[in-house]
């Protein structure tokens, strides 16, 4: 999977997808069709070469192209559309993480306990780097998102789409899709999860928690807002670990 990644975001070694790899290592096929629409220069946007034209340009039967073609389309990187040809999308996190999120979305409080925990140590190691690139707007637009989710809490309605938005813009500046990607993935699975089941939490004490995080990145005080993040995330985890280590409660009807 890590060498999947790193060929898809164009950081992968040469020496990865050489032609002349051995035989009890053979080069993926996707990341060969990868090599060779660098070497084409194809853009975001361009027609990918056909299943005949790849399969002659790498000397490999149509069947192992047409695999490796599924496993980029899989990812978001190939737009294939019945009775055209595939074009190239390009390949971002975003797009990575809503794949991976639509594939993991059935693997309940275990997978979802699994991204809370990714999350957690990733947006509190990076919260020091992203406050430092975020610009007076980002800031107003982070106070403005809390006092909105403070407004559905007071008004007993959910604030999902604000809190997605909440912390995804915290780090939008950062410029990092692998990390926006996991976010995304996270809400699918979220999403996914939680649909049907009532929310064992006090709101208005989750919206405040937010409000406490953009009052402290605007006040520069950077441990105080890692502290209240990281608050944060093990008030969500205890809810999520109640549901997992309780299986009977994820069964609950919502009421």
């Amino acid at each position: 999977m890590k060498e999947m990644v790193a060929s898809l975001s164009d950081k992968t070694d040469d020496s990865l997808v050489s032609d002349k790899a051995s035989t009890e290592n053979p080069v993926p096929a996707h990341l060969r069709i990868l090599r060779t629409l660098r070497d084409q220069r194809i853009g975001l946007g361009g027609i990918i070469p056909s299943e005949s034209e790849l399969s002659a340009a790498l000397a490999v039967g149509r069947p192992q192209i047409r695999e490796g073609l599924r496993v980029l389309e899989a990812f978001g990187a190939i737009d294939a559309r019945q009775g055209a040809r595939r074009v190239w999308r390009g390949f971002d996190g975003t797009t990575f993480g809503e794949q991976i999120g639509g594939v993991l979305g059935a693997g309940g409080s275990s997978a979802l306990a699994d991204f809370l925990e990714l999350r957690q140590t990733l947006e509190t190691t990076l919260l020091p780097q992203a406050v430092d690139k975020m610009t007076p707007l980002d800031l107003a637009r982070l106070r403005d998102l809390a006092g909105r989710m403070i407004s559905e809490a007071e008004a007993g309605r959910p604030f999902t789409r604000e809190d997605e938005e909440f912390h995804r813009l915290m780090f939008a500046a950062l410029g990092n899709t692998m990390l926006l990607g996991l976010m995304t993935a996270y809400w699918r699975v979220f999403h996914a999860y939680t649909a049907g089941r009532p929310a064992d939490e006090d709101r208005l004490a989750v919206a405040r928690k937010h409000l406490a995080i953009a009052d402290a990145i605007t006040d520069g005080d950077i441990r105080l807002a890692a502290h209240e993040l990281d608050a944060h995330f093990y008030g969500v985890r205890r809810r999520v670990v109640s549901l997992r280590d309780h299986p009977e409660q994820e069964a609950r009807p919502a009421g």
